[in-house]
């Protein structure tokens, strides 16, 4: 309510009009849920189709990071996106491995973030300035938004995400190996994880302070 309708659809609501909103928005989450829920089978199912729903969110976060140009708009069309696709991915494509599922509904949440963005005016130079001052981020940001902030290395901030990345998927596939009572493998994921989770520390660390 607060950040689609009161900030796009109607920014002077009073509270009488919000608690309306807000009240008519849980009724339609709440039929949406019980639609969907009926139709998924099993946990597994319903975890695919959160992890497919959500992919469009992730996408929107990333532009975000990546691209001054990103703004609500890109936010609000990875929402969208990440639930359509799912939807229509369920009906079009339902034997379709959940892998490529997602693969597919990512790329189409990435592309319509673009689109929308691109289509929509940029956020403002000022609120630009106050992200980057806070946050200092990487990628495709002009030096005039980041203002005295000194710009790290794309390329290292990219290998740095990348082990971090690395790092967390081997510590959390060593604990499950473990508990799978495969413990050579499991202890071998870990070790190799809390290593390069070091690496990748020392060298956020370097980079944070050059």
């Amino acid at each position: 309510v607060n950040d689609v309708y009161r900030r796009f659809v109607n920014p002077n609501a009073n509270q009488k009009q919000l608690v309306r909103v807000s009240r008519t928005t849980v009724v339609l989450i709440t039929i949406i849920a019980l639609v969907f829920s009926s139709q998924i089978e099993s946990v597994g199912d319903a975890w695919i189709f959160f992890i497919n729903a959500s992919a469009g969110l992730g996408a929107a976060q990333l532009i975000r990071w990546l691209w001054w140009r990103a703004n609500a708009y890109t936010e609000i069309a990875g929402m969208l996106a990440g639930l359509i696709g799912t939807i229509l991915g369920s009906i079009l494509f339902p034997d379709l491995d959940s892998r490529y599922q997602l693969a597919i509904i990512s790329n189409f949440c990435i592309l319509l973030c673009v689109i929308v963005t691109l289509l929509t005016k940029p956020t403002e130079e000022e609120r630009l300035k106050d992200f980057a001052a806070r946050f200092n981020p990487f990628g495709f940001w002009p030096k005039e938004l980041l203002g005295s902030n000194s710009q790290k290395s794309f390329r290292s901030d990219l290998l740095v995400w990348v082990l971090y990345i690395l790092s967390a998927f081997l510590l959390l596939f060593g604990l499950g190996h473990i508990l799978l009572d495969k413990m050579i493998v499991g202890v071998f994921e870990l070790i190799v994880g809390v290593g390069i989770l070091v690496t990748a520390y020392k060298k956020d660390k370097m980079a944070n302070h050059s």
